[in-house]
């Protein structure tokens, strides 16, 4: 298995921070989860609304029948890199970084392979199989001529900061402050 990636890291900003219930449940399948949640990471059981002084949930994680009733919040650079390391522990694995996929390799109108520009020169990677996960805007979905079926409206998410003023409540921090200040491993928001 070759997985390329076309950037030299996996830290974008457009990338989520969020792994949800679903996922922890197939990595804990694959014996992952485990070892995953001794990474730093915040545990976020739902939303709240601030009124009269006080957190009302507005939903709670909690409430799912799953080993795992959260959402598991740590940067997804971090969470790339650590399956990118498990990956690295089977022999036929490789990760290639720096590969900017340009053209399907076609024979016989199928699909077999990929190639793509290195960092040294033209690469050609050859498999019965080629997925493309490079997001929405996918240009090897564009490539192969796949055009997405759309199953629900699009959704967005929107995050913004407000300022704390004199008055709000203590210790409502956000998910993303506790995360990027190298949070313990389990703590919980």
């Amino acid at each position: 298995m070759t997985l390329l990636e076309a950037h030299a890291d996996f830290d974008r900003q457009f990338r989520g921070d969020a792994v949800h219930p679903g996922i922890l449940e197939v990595l804990d399948q694959l014996g992952l989860a485990e070892r995953l949640h001794r990474l730093p990471h915040v545990k976020f059981f739902g939303p709240s609304l601030v009124t009269a002084g006080r957190p009302v949930p507005l939903f709670d994680f909690r409430r799912l029948r799953t080993r795992f009733p959260y959402m598991m919040v740590m940067p997804q650079e971090r969470f790339l890199e650590f399956l990118a390391e498990e990956a690295a522990k089977y022999p036929h694995f490789r990760l290639t970084m720096r590969a900017n996929v340009q053209r399907l390799v076609e024979e016989g109108g199928a699909v077999r392979g990929v190639r793509y520009r290195g960092t040294d020169g033209w690469q050609e990677v050859r498999a019965p199989l080629t997925i493309g996960t490079d997001g929405r805007f996918s240009r090897v979905r564009h490539l192969a001529g796949v055009e997405p079926v759309v199953l629900a409206a699009p959704i967005e998410l929107l995050q913004f900061r407000l300022p704390r003023l004199p008055g709000d409540a203590q210790g409502l921090e956000s998910v993303e402050s506790v995360v990027r200040s190298k949070a313990r491993p389990g703590d919980e928001r």
